[in-house]
Parts: structure tokens; sequence; C-alpha cells
């Protein structure tokens, strides 16, 4: 649930900043999603621990495959969307430092290419990658993101330039 908490709060501070674009509905979206995925995989392990599930082959090995389908390709992917709509807004928006922006777009693609794991085993050396820079990244975020909304600095008048029409003496 933790990680809900954060995309939800990521997505507040990037509206209170001025962010209005679809990424951060993607980053709340994925955020949330991912949040889900990891507590269905807990839940599928905490139900394995049980003497009689663990008793019968089918239900374990269904279970062992909800906990690896959900905490790692199913995670991967929501993450990788959770990085992905924060960091694109922070490419356009800037409020993220460069580096953290590309590191960001790096975990979201590795997250989205993990998804072929299900079809080849090698795509599966992506999901620890995510997985372990997933807690890196985030914080780097939060960090990060400015807590203040930056002013623009009001132009200055030269003080030969008047307001109004100028009237000359006769």
């Amino acid at each position: 649930m933790p990680l809900g908490i954060y995309a939800a709060t990521g997505v507040s501070r990037l509206r209170f900043l001025g962010v209005r674009a679809a990424g951060s509905y993607i980053a709340l979206f994925g955020g949330s999603v991912g949040s889900i995925a990891l507590a269905i995989s807990g839940l599928s392990g905490w139900v394995l621990s049980v003497p009689e599930v663990s008793g019968s082959l089918a239900a374990t090995r269904v279970l062992h495959f909800m906990t690896v389908l959900f905490g790692g390709v199913f995670f991967a992917v929501t993450f990788g969307l959770l990085a992905a709509g924060v960091s694109v807004t922070g490419h356009f928006f800037h409020p993220l430092p460069r580096w953290l922006v590309w590191f960001g777009i790096l975990i979201a693609a590795a997250g989205e290419l993990a998804s072929l794991s299900l079809l080849t085993l090698p795509a599966a050396a992506l999901i620890p990658i995510v997985r372990v820079c997933g807690l890196v990244w985030p914080i780097a975020v939060g960090a990060t993101l400015p807590k203040t909304v930056r002013t623009r600095e009001k132009p200055s008048i030269n003080i030969d330039q008047q307001i109004g029409p100028k009237i000359e003496a006769a």
C-alpha cells in the first residue's frame, strides 16, 4: 500500500506544481495498480503457508504462479507506468533534474519490456532491475520535486518608458 500512497502524493505534488498532463494520471494508475499487484502477490504467498493449501499440489502451483505473476511481471509493468508518467511529465515541465528523468525512463522501459518474460525467459532478468531501481528512484523523485511553485519575476519597467499616451508641452 505504500506504493499507492506514494503515487497519490507524487501526482498531487505534480498537480500542485501546475502539471496538467495525462502523464500524471498514468503515474497514478500505475502506482495504484502496482500496489494492488504487490498485495495480491503477498496474499498469495501468505495463503501458501496454510498447511491444508500447501498439501495440495494443484493449489500450490496456482498460488506460486500468482505470486510470481503479480509480484514480478505485473508489478514491473505497472511500476514502469508510474515511472514513465512521472518522468515524461518531469521532462516536459522541468520539475525534476535531467538525470533523474532519464533514470526513470530507463526504469519504465525495463518495466514494460519485462512483460516479454511471459514469452521468453531471458526477459525475466529485467524484473529484479525494476524492483531494485524501484526502491531508489521514488526516493530520489520525492527528494528533488520542488515543494513550492516557482514564481515568475515581474518584468521591470524601464524609467524611459511611459504608461499611457505621451503628453508634450506646447
